[in-house]
């Protein structure tokens, strides 16, 4: 009976301080319990939410990205191809130029100068030793100051 005066006691005194009693307390501590669970389960909810768009958002940019390394590659191999026609048509042009001026015995100044112009861009598409074995024959070709363009005008520019 002492444990029943003493718990009757105590529930005196929480009613005094707290407005109730063990019951009341109890009833207080369940209630902020659960509302603190509540918003625990929300946040949690939201935390899901929010990781399941990135990974969705992230999917989406990955997919996007491959289309643009695709596009990059596809471009590259383009270019790729156009280097090499364009290489192949230069090489031509050379070829044909060199013919021509061999056929004739001489080259003009301003031939010689077009044929430096062909012959570089060759080179810096990374052309080959036929490109430069012709442009050597064609430097040493007699020269003639006549046609279109002559010497005081390319040293003009």
């Amino acid at each position: 009976m002492d444990l029943f005066y003493q718990m009757q006691q105590l529930n005196n005194w929480l009613v005094l301080i707290c407005g109730g009693g063990i019951s009341a307390l109890v009833l207080r501590l369940t209630s902020t319990i659960s509302k603190l669970v509540k918003e625990k389960v929300e946040e949690n909810r939201l935390r899901e939410e929010t990781i399941r768009v990135l990974k969705k958002q992230n999917v989406e940019q990955d997919e996007r990205l491959k289309g643009v390394e695709d596009y990059q590659e596809m471009a590259e191999e383009r270019s790729q191809k156009i280097i090499k026609a364009e290489k192949a048509s230069l090489h031509n042009q050379i070829w044909n130029k060199a013919d021509e001026y061999f056929n004739r015995g001489y080259i003009t100044v301003g031939e010689l100068n077009n044929f430096d112009y062909l012959f570089e861009g060759y080179k810096n598409l990374g052309g080959n030793g036929t490109g430069d074995t012709l442009h050597k024959k064609v430097s040493s070709l007699p020269q003639r100051d006549e046609g279109v363009l002559q010497q005081k005008e390319i040293d003009a520019h």
